[in-house]
């Protein structure tokens, strides 16, 4: 292993611990900047293709919201949401051995796509719920953690290919 990729690994390390630990600080703003607008915009979403959902948001202190459809209360919470590949993807981009305004472009291009991306993920699972409710559990343990996965590496590997200036890792 090369002394740039031990340094990699080693700022990826500690962006992820940094991100985490400001998030079990003060979990408050992302709950009410992260959590709820994505909990809103899955209601609005599923109501807007012919499932209406009422969101309870009383529980956000608690870290998770209510969706509520016509046969089922779906408690969304923070791993629901994306966050934790939020913060991992983040702290890929900024300990990739990028000039510093690549990087913020990097993280602030990966915000939107994951909020995006979760509110699709959720109103998936809310018509899964809905169509084939025997289906849910499968899919949102194995099928929805596998795509977690998969769109993290899929938006960094976006970003390493196209945004930012050839500086390989050695």
């Amino acid at each position: 292993m090369s002394r740039q990729q031990l340094f990699f690994l080693v700022r990826f390390a500690l962006c992820v611990g940094g991100l985490v630990g400001v998030f079990h600080v003060a979990p408050g703003p992302f709950a009410s900047l992260y959590l709820q607008p994505i909990s809103w915009s899955t209601a609005s979403v599923l109501s807007l293709i012919g499932l209406p959902t009422t969101i309870d948001a009383s529980s956000l202190v608690d870290g998770f919201c209510v969706l509520e459809t016509e046969f089922t209360l779906l408690r969304v919470e923070f791993e629901c949401t994306g966050l934790f590949s939020l913060f991992v993807y983040s702290a890929a981009v900024l300990a990739y051995p990028a000039p510093l305004v690549q990087r913020a472009v990097g993280v602030a291009g990966g915000l939107p796509a994951f909020v995006t991306y979760s509110v699709a993920r959720l109103t998936v699972i809310g018509v899964i719920d809905h169509v084939i409710p025997w289906w849910l559990g499968w899919f949102h343990i194995y099928l929805m953690v596998l795509l977690n996965l998969g769109f993290f590496l899929f938006l960094w590997a976006i970003w390493v290919n196209r945004c930012v200036v050839r500086q390989p890792i050695r």
